[in-house]
C-alpha cells in the first residue's frame, strides 16, 4: 500500500514507523469531525484512487463501524471507481497544492487535466468550474454567517440558491456529494417558525 511518510526526513526521528505510515495515508476517519477521534484502515477503500470529479464517496456509520461506499453519480462499466481525498471546493491550483502536499501526488484527474484546444474553450471551463467551486465554499460561510446574525430568510434564500447552482449539469461530477449537505441547509432553516417555510423544506428533504 502507498506511504507518503516514507522518506528519511519522515523515518529519522524514529517516531514514525513505516506501518505507521502507511497507516496514516489509507486510513479514515470513523466519527463525524473532520480529523475525527479515532480511524481504521478499510483495505478494499484504501486501494481507491483521488478524482477531483469522483464518482463514489463513502460514510461512517459509528453504530457498526462500517465505511459504506456508494455512487454519487452513474458508472459506466468499465469506469475506474475514484473517491476524492481533500475538499474538491477549491481551485485547480488549490487542490494540487494540497494533494501534493499531504499526499504527495500531482493530480492528473479529468478535472485538473482537460486538454487544450484551438479556441482555448477548456481553459475558460475549468476557470468556470474553479469559480463553482469556490463558490460553493463561500455558500455555506454566508449561509452559517446569515443564521447567526439571525437572518433566516436570508439564509434559507441563499442554501436554496447553492442547490440551484450545485445541479448545474456542467459541475454534477463533483458537485453531486455536495447537494445534499445544502438541501440539508434549507430544510433545518426551512422549518424555522419565523419564516414559515415548512412544506419547501420538506420537499428539499426528499430531493
Amino acid at each position: 500500500m502507498e506511504n507518503v511518510f516514507n522518506t528519511d526526513e519522515d523515518l529519522s526521528d524514529g517516531k514514525l514507523t513505516k506501518a505507521a505510515g502507511i497507516f496514516m495515508t489509507n486510513c479514515f476517519d470513523m466519527t463525524d469531525s473532520i480529523f475525527g477521534e479515532s480511524c481504521a484502515m478499510y483495505l478494499a477503500l484504501a486501494r481507491l484512487n483521488h478524482s477531483c470529479c469522483p464518482n463514489v464517496q463513502q460514510t461512517h456509520y459509528p453504530d457498526t463501524t462500517e465505511e459504506v461506499l456508494y455512487a454519487s453519480r452513474d458508472i459506466q462499466i468499465g469506469d475506474e471507481i475514484n473517491d476524492c481525498y481533500i475538499d474538491l471546493r477549491q481551485s485547480k491550483a488549490q487542490r494540487r497544492s494540497e494533494l501534493l502536499e499531504y499526499y504527495r501526488f500531482e493530480c492528473t484527474c479529468e478535472g485538473c487535466c482537460l486538454p487544450t484546444n484551438e479556441n482555448n474553450s477548456n481553459v475558460l471551463s475549468i476557470l468556470v468550474d474553479d469559480n463553482m467551486r469556490m463558490k460553493a465554499s463561500q455558500l455555506i460561510d454566508t449561509i452559517i454567517s446569515l443564521v447567526e446574525d439571525g437572518d433566516t430568510f436570508n439564509a434559507f434564500e441563499t442554501a436554496k440558491q447553492a442547490v440551484s447552482l450545485l445541479e448545474d449539469r456542467r459541475f454534477t461530477k463533483w458537485s453531486m456529494r455536495y447537494i445534499a449537505e445544502f438541501c440539508m441547509y434549507v430544510h433545518q432553516i426551512g422549518l424555522n417558525s419565523s419564516i414559515n417555510q415548512k412544506k419547501v423544506a420538506i420537499s428539499y428533504l426528499q430531493k
